[in-house]
């Protein structure tokens, strides 16, 4: 049977099922409400992962890993800072979600349900509230999570967190470790390439294509992936082993490494710089660089 799927839902059904395979059950597929042939295949892999899930904390999780999801909101419910596991599981980079108002990330669903959370949030900041909010991943996935929430009146901010398993590494992971990306030669036996040597090319050509575009907004780690044809699982881990940073750390130093250089070198102002280093808002270069530097950009000019 030949299913009736556009890319994007091939590519949210791809994603999906690799993460089952790696023991993450945190994602679902969204329905199109249109498309029998694909609701009914998302229905039936949201059931597995819903199922595994709630077995996996039924039993204590004795053969899986916690994740903790980290939201801290300001007085106006915009995110404020996000922890790098949050980060992970939506696919976002930092600068996509600071300063963007909660309702953002969520489903429309979800959205609706927010804003009596607020209301209750505000009457009762004493309170630890747990509901279950769901998040929006990509176009056709979306991450449901048992939140808990709290409003902080001294701080005047607001803490959402959230718990996510993951299955420790399985003999499936070894496998698919082991089958090279892309498509492959059929009819003759040809034996696995040097995965180590062909992966660590392919991380450093990861580190150069981010050095060859600090301009422009980092794109998601899965699209990263997908464009040099390596798992996303395996690209986080071995660019961290490789390079010592994650992905987005390395991207953000080699920015501030070259927008040091030309305040430095070069008569060009702060703004222009900080918009050749991919900052559009000067307020997050400012803010990322005295984070790095332990002072302005003005005052290395001074």
């Amino acid at each position: 049977m030949k299913l009736n799927m556009d890319k994007d839902q091939m590519e949210g059904l791809f994603h999906v099922l690799t993460e089952i395979a790696y023991g993450n059950y945190a994602y679902r597929l969204k329905k199109s409400g249109i498309n029998n042939e694909y609701d009914t295949l998302a229905t039936l892999i949201n059931t597995i992962s819903e199922n595994v899930e709630g077995r996996e904390f039924m039993n204590g999780g004795r053969d899986s890993h916690y994740s903790m999801l980290t939201f801290i909101l300001d007085r106006d419910f915009r995110i404020e800072t996000v922890n790098d596991i949050a980060l992970q599981i939506l696919d976002r980079n930092p600068e996509e979600l600071t300063g963007q108002p909660f309702t953002g990330i969520l489903t429309e669903t979800s959205q609706d349900y927010w804003q009596y959370l607020k209301e209750k949030l505000l009457q009762n900041p004493s309170l630890i509230f747990h509901d279950k909010l769901t998040f929006n991943v990509h176009k056709w996935e979306e991450v449901p999570a048992h939140c808990s929430l709290t409003r902080l009146r001294d701080a005047d901010v607001t803490c959402i967190t959230s718990v996510k398993m993951r299955k420790r590494h399985t003999a499936l992971e070894d496998l698919l470790e082991k089958i090279p990306s892309g498509p492959q030669e059929t009819g003759n036996h040809i034996p696995l390439p040097d995965m180590e040597d062909s992966e660590k090319k392919i991380i450093r050509e990861v580190g150069e294509y981010i050095c060859e575009n600090l301009e422009e907004p980092l794109p998601p780690v899965n699209k990263i992936a997908r464009n040099f044809g390596i798992n996303r699982e395996k690209l986080r881990d071995g660019f961290k082993k490789h390079f010592n940073l994650s992905i987005y750390k390395y991207y953000t130093e080699k920015r501030l490494e070259r927008a040091m250089h030309l305040i430095r070198h070069t008569d060009m102002s702060i703004r222009e710089i900080a918009m050749s280093t991919g900052y559009k808002v000067s307020s997050s270069f400012y803010r990322a660089f005295r984070l790095k530097y332990k002072c302005t950009p003005g005052e290395i000019r001074q």
